[in-house]
């Protein structure tokens, strides 16, 4: 904490310490308590997820344009790690059990109970893509990306509902990692950042040049050119990357 007062900034430090005391002080002893223990630890493990915004940032994160995507990004980590933890505990209850904790899953003999309580954080995790391009924190090819991984983690969950083992629970478990993995990579990507206060850009230069490439690669710039630009504000990201990629107009003589 010293090293990220004196280093980073002093909001990184206060933020790395809330981390380790909701972890050590609350979670931890939680975990033998109540069942509610997830919810504290979901909230405990995606403050960091702040940490970094924070220590780039500083004391000046709130009125960033970078706040609200931060603000997604811990959201979505909190909403992930239910049933992500979920699942590895109905896989494990028995060990759980023995260990003395206390979690849902573990009274829950079939499985069916936990798919239950998986699927409101399934549906809220789908409609968050949709939210943050229509909050214009992302471009629109965020929700078209992630289509494909929530899809694949649902099938999951499906299957594990239907036909409640082991198997299908631990697929489900696996799941969840690649799509988290998968959603991390695409708002990486698509993420946006308005810039304030009359500068040219709120972003750095590798993600300006990223968006750039990948707006060469977006498949609605592809329709737009095949249809003769009769789709010329169809993708967000695409206009956006070539409005950044494109020179500047010649100054007047």
């Amino acid at each position: 904490l010293a090293m990220l007062s004196v280093g980073p900034t002093p909001l990184a430090a206060g933020i790395a310490g809330t981390t380790m005391a909701t972890y050590a002080g609350v979670y931890t002893p939680m975990k033998v308590r109540s069942p509610y223990n997830t919810h504290i630890g979901a909230i405990s493990g995606a403050l960091p997820t702040l940490l970094g915004f924070s220590a780039a940032l500083g004391t000046g994160l709130a009125a960033s344009p970078w706040a609200a995507p931060a603000a997604w990004l811990f959201t979505m980590q909190v909403l992930w790690q239910m049933p992500h933890f979920y699942a590895l505990a109905w896989i494990h209850r028995a060990d759980y059990q023995r260990g003395g904790y206390s979690m849902f899953p573990l009274t829950d003999k079939t499985g069916l109970e936990t798919a239950a309580m998986c699927k409101p954080y399934l549906v809220a995790l789908c409609a968050l893509p949709v939210a943050a391009s229509s909050a214009g924190i992302a471009s629109w090819m965020l929700p078209v990306g992630c289509a494909l991984p929530s899809a694949v983690w649902w099938r999951a969950l499906k299957r594990f509902e239907e036909q409640p083992s082991i198997g299908t629970c631990r697929r489900f478990f696996l799941g969840s990692l690649s799509y988290l993995l998968a959603t991390l990579a695409l708002f990486t990507a698509y993420a946006r950042a308005e810039p304030v206060d009359g500068a040219t850009s709120a972003e750095p230069a590798w993600r300006v040049s990223l968006a750039s490439r990948l707006a060469e690669l977006c498949p609605h710039e592809q329709l737009k050119t095949d249809l003769f630009g009769l789709l010329g504000s169809s993708c967000p990201f695409g206009e956006r990357g070539q409005q950044r990629s494109s020179p500047p107009p010649p100054a007047p003589a």
